[in-house]
């Protein structure tokens, strides 16, 4: 990973930067005197609350990013990338937040300049907290980790006091449709893991456990919610472990895979899990419960080779 410089910004209501195609109206807000009784006003810029805002905003930033020289990428439409003599430059975008870096730092000001220009933009310097990411930077490389995202998620949970322990699961840990009593409320349940699903964009280690409690999102039950609890331990006492992107090192890309054969007691299909490195860092990891039932225990080690395959020609065409 080269140490290119991350700088991240923010466009302040960035809806209303919108152009409407379609033919709006309101009412008039109150207190507007203009008019007689029955006079409505005709809407030129999109407002937050709109079904068509987000589109009419990304269709303008879209239009400006293009204006000034980047490409918009076939393989994730929210990223945008800028390549001449000097090097290379990458902008990715999440409603009004974006992160840019590069090897062009010219470029990257002169990015900057156009988009004030547009727009209603704030510099928020070097990037250091994006979308619940902390990441901190080092001679040796980055660091990323979403450490206040759990320490929120303990809070909220009531687990702020609990006594941590070194594994997200028990050991065979296998769920069924028929254990354990059902849960009268199910929102605490529900939202946890909806918790633990985003937090599995850092905490790889937790990603098998989570997939197992995410399949029972509509019918939570006491023995269900134990194995939450105990992901929840485990992150209170793994909270500031962080991934690690050293500077040095070849871009080359290598991959594992691995799956159970027939491993969920409901279904009999199995599950696979994979992870994608380049160079010493792993940057894309997944366990997911596969599609069909296989009828062999090599029918599913090549089903999880295939989405690793089809992950790995995924990150090749980002560039």
């Amino acid at each position: 990973m080269k140490q290119w410089k991350i700088v991240q910004f923010n466009v302040k209501n960035a809806f209303p930067h919108g152009d409407l195609k379609e033919t709006i109206y309101m009412e008039c807000p109150e207190g507007y005197t203009k008019g007689g009784p029955g006079m409505v006003c005709r809407l030129r810029r999109s407002l937050y609350g709109l079904q068509q805002a987000p589109r009419a905003w990304f269709e303008k930033f879209h239009g400006t990013i293009l204006q000034a020289g980047f490409v918009q990428s076939h393989n994730d439409p929210s990223m945008f990338t800028g390549q001449n003599a000097q090097g290379n430059t990458v902008l990715l975008l999440y409603v009004d937040d974006m992160i840019v870096t590069g090897s062009d730092t010219e470029r990257i000001k002169e990015l900057t300049q156009s988009l004030h220009a547009a727009f209603n933009l704030k510099e928020l310097g070097e990037a250091s907290y994006f979308l619940g990411l902390e990441i901190h930077r080092s001679a040796a490389g980055l660091l990323v980790n979403q450490q206040k995202y759990i320490s929120d998620l303990l809070e909220i949970a009531q687990f702020v006091d609990c006594n941590p322990c070194t594994t997200p699961m028990e050991q065979n840990l296998k769920l069924t449709h028929e254990d354990g009593v059902l849960l009268e409320d199910q929102t605490f349940y529900r939202s946890i893991v909806e918790s633990l699903i985003y937090l599995t964009y850092t905490c790889l280690e937790i990603a098998y456990v989570v997939q197992v409690v995410s399949q029972f999102m509509g019918d939570a039950c006491t023995t269900r919610l134990d194995a939450v609890h105990r992901i929840l331990w485990y992150l209170k006492g793994t909270r500031d472990v962080e991934i690690f992107f050293p500077a040095d090192g070849e871009p080359v890309m290598e991959a594992y895979a691995d799956a159970d054969y027939a491993g969920c007691r409901d279904t009999r299909r199995s599950t696979s899990g994979w992870c994608v490195k380049i160079g010493r860092s792993f940057v894309s990891w997944h366990c997911r419960k596969q599609d069909k039932v296989s009828k062999s225990s090599p029918e599913v080690e090549y089903r999880s080779m295939l989405e690793v395959s089809t992950e790995m020609v995924w990150l090749q065409s980002l560039f």
